[in-house]
């Protein structure tokens, strides 16, 4: 949903938008620096078009203050291994879950797996 939050398209859903708008100075919105790379990824096999650079699209996408780059912590890396694989198969996705459950966080997804996981408080 980062990607379309900085693009700002259409597709947030009424209540992600008002998840995202309640963003502060004080209570930045957080994003895995795991997302970073899945977007790098994206863009690098051609599946997303950004329209600038890669670099420029980040530093805009993670600007301070009202974002905040969220490190692997030694918590979320102990976290992500409490979440079964068979449940959620991609490694990415369940340190995004983790860092959410270990800053009590909700996440901000459409990630229909996530969703029904049930792992951590999610708007859509």
């Amino acid at each position: 949903m980062l990607i379309w939050w900085v693009s700002g398209s259409g597709k947030l859903g009424k209540k992600a938008k008002h998840a995202i708008a309640s963003a502060a100075e004080g209570q930045p919105l957080v994003v895995s620096d795991i997302s970073l790379w899945e977007i790098a990824l994206l863009i690098q096999s051609k599946r997303i078009e950004i329209g600038r650079s890669l670099r420029d699209w980040l530093e805009a996408a993670t600007a301070a203050p009202l974002v905040e780059v969220q490190q692997i912590t030694a918590a979320v890396a102990a976290d992500m291994l409490t979440i079964s694989r068979e449940v959620i198969r991609d490694p990415a996705d369940r340190c995004i879950i983790a860092t959410a459950r270990v800053l009590g966080a909700t996440l901000v997804t459409a990630d229909r797996i996530i969703i029904g996981s049930k792992l951590v408080n999610t708007v859509s």
